[in-house]
């Protein structure tokens, strides 16, 4: 399956080596997938990493970002919330938190449903806004596995949530409530990691909608494109006023290794990660039993 990404790269690359081109058409063709998409382009277009962008977490521009998640809420008590090296937020936030463990970090949350706080109820509004812009954590791993210290893409970055969903149930009017209130607070960047499971109208989707406002005052809007396909109009979040982003494949393997008793040995993969296995066999245990 192609990339959206890949086809974004493709089509900046022509816009800036022919800026006087014409575009005929897109035409789809069967390519080989690039197992090291994470680290490098095909097409030799320049990726900022994640580590460029850490290594201007110093400069003024980088401190004064207001990255606005809309989502299922947050764990504020996370420790990729921790305001260590990130400065108090700009005179011009106008946002509240109503977490009760807000910092310089996490410096807004609120629940646009009626009813209900701004907590993490299933841990994806958390999850994303750590993506976005989660301090550094030291010793970090996962079961065991790749210990070392994780960070956001922003880690100097402000964060604010507001909670739009429960039970991933985004309603409309809880998304659009969500949009308006971060543009009155004052945000820079808005982060959604939702949508509908097929493409929606633009005049009909509250995504688009709200996302339009905020565009207009100079807020720029990054969405995923999806979970769904491929089929037709899998893709979603594609008005031409929103940042879409996708991925495709990953190129990290954990592996681990069956050896035998025969003396044969099988190559495989395991986030479970024993520092000093054992030479002792067991019996092969069969999915039947």
């Amino acid at each position: 399956m192609a990339s959206f990404t890949d086809l974004s790269v493709q089509l900046l690359l022509l816009a800036t080596l022919f800026p006087t081109l014409a575009l005929s058409y897109i035409n789809s063709a069967t390519t080989s997938i690039h197992q090291n998409a994470t680290k490098s382009s095909a097409y030799r277009a320049r990726l900022v990493t994640t580590l460029e962008c850490w290594r201007r977490r110093t400069s003024s521009v980088a401190r004064v970002f207001l990255v606005e998640v809309v989502g299922s809420g947050i764990y504020a008590a996370h420790a990729s919330f921790n305001d260590h090296g990130v400065p108090p937020p700009p005179a011009r936030w106008k946002g509240s938190c109503d977490a009760g463990q807000c910092n310089n970090k996490l410096i807004g949350a609120k629940s646009l449903i009626a009813g209900d706080d701004s907590d993490d109820e299933d841990g994806h509004g958390t999850h994303t806004s750590s993506t976005a812009a989660g301090n550094f954590v030291t010793g970090a791993s996962y079961t065991g596995v790749g210990t070392g210290t994780p960070a956001g893409i922003a880690p100097s970055a402000h964060i604010a949530m507001y909670k739009v969903c429960v039970a991933r149930d985004c309603k409309s009017s809880a998304i659009l409530a969500g949009l308006e209130e971060a543009i009155k607070d004052g945000v820079d960047v808005l982060s959604l990691s939702l949508g509908s499971s097929t493409s929606a109208n633009f005049d009909q989707d509250p995504i688009s909608i709200g996302a339009f406002s905020a565009v207009s005052k100079g807020i720029l809007v990054v969405c995923a494109t999806g979970n769904s396909g491929p089929f037709q109009r899998s893709v979603t979040n594609e008005a031409p006023w929103l940042l879409t982003v996708a991925a495709s494949s990953v190129d990290r393997s954990f592996g681990a290794n069956i050896h035998l008793g025969n003396g044969k040995s099988i190559d495989g993969e395991a986030l479970t990660q024993i520092a000093n296995p054992s030479s002792k066999l067991h019996s092969l245990l069969y999915s039947e039993e």
